[in-house]
């Protein structure tokens, strides 16, 4: 099974974040990003997700029916024939022009669900606010950080970020929408203009990064102009002059003049104690990932794996799965 971060992403990164990443450049003269259109393809890891992945599907990128109690679909309305990401990646999109080879892998991962994870050993894993039996794990709240933090947004954001607007307040924060069946988040994700929702563009999945804690726009957005390695400055794509002017505006208010602000780094300790936790518990395409209990289980049951296999012992997830559906082969 095709992989995100493993197959697609590296495609993402040659031809995609030099302008849809955390820093401005010129290409052909003019100037792009930091995200340019709203939409950030870098590829580092939030407290599910990678921003990349999030991002993509979110903007309606992706047509993959997103979990939908649906059927009977007809025929070029899911997959790559109806998924917007291809058609940016002819050459027409600012000269993004992928290689037979490259638009092969995109096409097959379209046409194969659009998933982040190319294993089910990944299930249950490798995610701060994970969802089980139906409900999100906050554990988080009860970390000091988390306290401290969330005091400090209650405080700064919070008298600006209000209703639809409001920021999550921790890395497990989903803002009391459901990512399952027909919940909003799904609903969301079906239509092309996400990218203005406010549950799309503050979302935990986009604000909190856990592999670079300091580029999270959490912090980068509220940060002076002159501080921020890379402030939040493009509108999204869709939006009216005006839209995108008092965008811009609200962007670029100074909320902390420096990185030395009290408040920012009660924020930052937040972020950083969630990053550690996420290197603790790996997310399975981190080195040393170790399957759920139950999979490793499962794959002794059918004999994928030996039954006496060391606690420690490494394990070729992708390896393990191919074997299993190899099984059914003979």
């Amino acid at each position: 099974m095709i992989d995100f971060p493993r197959d697609i992403q590296p495609i993402l990164d040659r031809h995609c974040v030099r302008c849809h990443g955390h820093e401005s450049v010129e290409v052909d003269g003019k100037r792009f990003g930091p995200m340019a259109g709203g939409l950030l393809l870098a590829g580092d890891r939030g407290p599910m997700f990678s921003h990349s992945y999030y991002g993509l599907t979110m903007a309606g990128q992706l047509a993959d029916g997103r979990n939908l109690r649906r059927s009977n679909y007809p025929p070029r309305t899911i997959g790559s024939s109806a998924s917007p990401l291809l058609a940016r990646l002819d050459g027409a999109h600012h000269g993004a022009r992928l290689s037979e080879g490259e638009k092969r892998i995109v096409r097959l991962w379209l046409d194969s669900g659009s998933v982040y994870a190319g294993t089910y050993a990944a299930l249950g894993t490798g995610s701060i606010g994970n969802y089980r039996n139906m409900g999100i794990d906050r554990s988080d709240l009860q970390w000091p950080e988390t306290k401290a933090a969330r005091a400090a947004i209650q405080r700064r954001c919070a008298p600006c970020h209000k209703g639809n607007d409001s920021l999550p307040d921790s890395p497990s924060d989903n803002k009391g929408m459901v990512p399952w069946g027909e919940g909003p988040m799904n609903a969301l994700a079906l239509h092309t203009t996400q990218r203005l929702n406010p549950h799309f563009r503050y979302n935990r999945h986009m604000v909190y990064n856990l592999d670079r804690p300091e580029r999270s726009l959490m912090l980068l957005a509220p940060l002076s102009v002159c501080s921020a390695p890379a402030p939040v400055r493009s509108a999204p794509v869709g939006a009216s002059d005006e839209t995108a002017k008092a965008r811009l505006t609200a962007a670029l208010q100074t909320v902390f003049a420096s990185a030395d602000d009290a408040d920012y780094k009660t924020i930052l300790a937040m972020i950083q104690r969630a990053a550690k936790r996420l290197r603790e518990i790996k997310r399975f395409d981190m080195p040393h990932f170790r399957p759920d209990p139950a999979w490793v289980r499962e794959m002794k049951r059918y004999g994928i794996l030996p039954p006496d296999l060391p606690a420690d012992a490494p394990i070729d997830v992708y390896a393990a799965e191919r074997a299993y559906w190899r099984s059914f082969w003979k």
